[in-house]
């Protein structure tokens, strides 16, 4: 791997998660994209019970492994620090989301009565859609990290 490509690819993570909250920043400011319902919130909640899992797994793996390999154990540090910020901001962005979407619904419920849905405020989007940038953007460079581990053995 060259000098270069480790940091290209870090930019290219962030860009990418900053890219895929600003499709939703863009779909809000331009088609009011803000409603949500509760299958929509357990959807996402399984995906991130699966951040959280696997970022868990990383995490034990990687920290069994360091007494082994002290000579990788800056790599090795810097990846479950990763992992492990992705794990609580991924049960941040659950609860979040989860209590916002109840809200949003409940808010809507007071004037139709059948709603099954309602719009997210400024306050719970923005707070949903940071914790859920954090810990996406955590996860995937703790995992680039990780994966930089292969290329010092």
């Amino acid at each position: 791997m060259g000098p270069c490509t480790f940091p290209a690819l870090v930019t290219l993570v962030l860009l990418a998660v900053v890219a895929y909250i600003g499709w939703f920043v863009w779909g809000v400011k331009k088609h009011n994209w803000r409603f949500v319902n509760l299958e929509g919130c357990k959807a996402y909640s399984e995906v991130a019970r699966a951040l959280i899992t696997s970022s868990g797994f990383a995490a034990a793996i990687l920290t069994a492994v360091l007494r082994y390999s002290p000579e990788l154990a800056w790599l090795i540090r810097r990846s479950v620090v990763l992992l492990v910020l992705a794990i609580i901001f991924a049960i941040s962005f659950m609860m979040i989301f989860l209590r916002s979407t109840e809200a949003a619904v409940s808010r809507e419920r007071l004037t139709n009565s059948n709603a099954d849905y309602g719009p997210l405020n400024n306050k719970e989007l923005t707070a949903v859609l940071i914790t859920g940038a954090v810990s996406l953007a955590a996860c995937l460079l703790g995992f680039l990290y990780l994966a930089r581990i292969a290329f010092h053995l």
